[in-house]
């Protein structure tokens, strides 16, 4: 692959000429091919449900699987095989966006703000490489130690080489990759506080713009733990309780974490930036109060003299409408909020946390009385 920055969604636009440029990985070429194709991205991956669902019925096939319900029901693995792929597009896509709504607020142009739109939305050619070699590896080991745990014992080698090609080579370390790019782009939100010049609490536009991405990391994680987590065929009772323990569960709580640790930042930004107009209207009422006085104790030193006294009057009226602007304005600061995101996107993500272990309780409680 050559070096080139990802591009917007359905567009062909590139950038070859970024500042310390690197090679992106074999799944953003994947993701940059997907894109290209003629109409909604929806419809190519609906496509290539369809492929996974068919390579799951042909690994049944050379399994020698009964055409049962249960086999039937291993159809649903086919989420795995699509799901990190679309969720990898989703984050990179709408990591591109959210660079563009934010980068007004930043002091990055040129080649630094196309190189950050690039590492936002992309992943390196090394460490994805490395990630499919080595869980190709892990896996193959797996096999040979386990196979009994895996349903791999007795089975004809064309199931097994099935299971290997798309276990060891797709699903698994696609998953892994998903993971990978959440986390980096964390990382790199978690950093971008640095690079703010322009804090306006009045149009906090720019500053919610990260909470895009960030919503969009825990949703991906949320919907990848709760399918998880579902007694698909062939899986038992403890092997489903352990997974819910020991996957499920962590994934719920780091989605949360992944919208909220890394804008701790920028919410750090504009907490200053509020106590900072709050302290300016601050002295602006202090100076307002004092020269209310002043003009209060005027007026009583001349109260015989009546053409003073009511230019005393007219000034101590205007100081009374400059405070009472100035107590409006400090009221409206103080409501101002310093959160970096919208009252929606926090909703939206803790609905989609809490729907899973609502929904894991109410079936746990109709098993008990039903």
């Amino acid at each position: 692959m050559t070096t080139e920055a990802a591009t917007a969604e359905g567009a062909a636009t590139r950038d070859t000429h970024i500042e310390r440029g690197y090679r992106t990985s074999i799944v953003d070429a994947v993701v940059a091919a997907l894109e290209r194709l003629p109409g909604p991205s929806w419809l190519a991956y609906l496509g290539l449900a369809g492929l996974s669902v068919g390579y799951i019925a042909l690994e049944g096939l050379a399994g020698n699987f009964p055409w049962t319900a249960d086999s039937l029901g291993r159809l649903g693995y086919a989420f795995f095989f699509v799901y990190p792929l679309a969720a990898y597009h989703y984050l990179s896509s709408g990591a591109r966006q959210a660079w563009d709504d934010f980068r007004p607020a930043t002091d990055l142009g040129g080649a630094a703000a196309e190189r950050m739109r690039l590492e936002l939305s992309t992943t390196p050619f090394r460490p994805v490489a490395v990630i499919f070699a080595l869980v190709a590896v892990v896996n193959v080991v797996s096999y040979a130690a386990f196979p009994t745990e895996l349903d791999l014992a007795g089975r004809p080698i064309t199931h097994i080489a099935l299971r290997a090609v798309s276990e060891s080579l797709w699903v698994a370390p696609m998953a892994i990759v998903l993971i990978y790019l959440v986390f980096r782009q964390l990382r790199l939100v978690a950093r971008l506080h640095s690079s703010v010049r322009r804090v306006d609490l009045l149009r906090p536009g720019p500053m919610h713009a990260l909470s895009q991405l960030t919503s969009r990391s825990a949703i991906a994680l949320v919907v990848f733990a709760v399918y998880s987590g579902i007694p698909l065929p062939g899986i038992t009772e403890p092997a489903w309780i352990g997974t819910l323990v020991a996957f499920v569960a962590p994934m719920l709580l780091l989605a949360l974490a992944a919208f909220f640790v890394p804008l701790r930042g920028l919410n750090r930004l504009l907490l200053r930036e509020k106590g900072r107009m709050l302290d300016e209207v601050g002295l602006r009422i202090h100076a307002a109060a004092e020269a209310l006085h002043r003009t209060v104790d005027v007026e009583a030193a001349n109260e015989d003299d009546h053409e003073r006294s009511r230019a005393s009057q007219t000034r101590v009226d205007a100081l009374n409408k400059a405070l009472t602007s100035l107590f409006q304005e400090r009221d409206v600061i103080r409501r101002l909020s310093t959160w970096p995101w919208d009252g929606g996107t926090v909703r939206a993500v803790a609905s989609a946390v809490a729907l899973p272990i609502v929904l894991f309780l109410i079936t746990r409680v109709l098993d008990r009385f039903i």
